[in-house]
């Protein structure tokens, strides 16, 4: 996982004493906390990504899912967590926002 070593000087030392505006950039945001949560980002993804997989394909279903009465549309259920499974897990790196999840699912359904 990345971590700044500049963002944890900057965050150490703001909460200690010194005042954080110091370090934003033009448009208010510190540039080291951008990369820190595309990261989480990330990293999110892969997780979300075989969680879905896991519970469609596994033996941990979800109610959620299992309820679905008509088959048609629990079948696509099942095919749109599956597809978003698998580009959670095998394209995390494009995954960097919250804008890019709805995207994903948008497109997939």
């Amino acid at each position: 996982m990345y971590t700044s070593p500049k963002l944890c000087e900057i965050t150490e030392r703001h909460v200690l004493t010194e005042p954080y505006w110091e370090d934003l950039d033009d448009n208010g945001v510190m540039p080291e906390h951008d990369a820190y949560m595309a990261d989480i980002f990330r990293d999110q993804a892969g997780f979300a990504g075989t969680e879905l997989i896991r519970r469609i394909v596994g033996t941990s279903k979800v109610k959620d899912i299992t309820s679905i009465g008509d088959e048609h549309a629990r079948a696509k259920a099942e095919m749109l967590c599956l597809k978003a499974g698998i580009a959670f897990v095998t394209e995390p790196e494009k995954m960097t926002c919250g804008r890019a999840y709805t995207d994903l699912l948008r497109s997939l359904s």
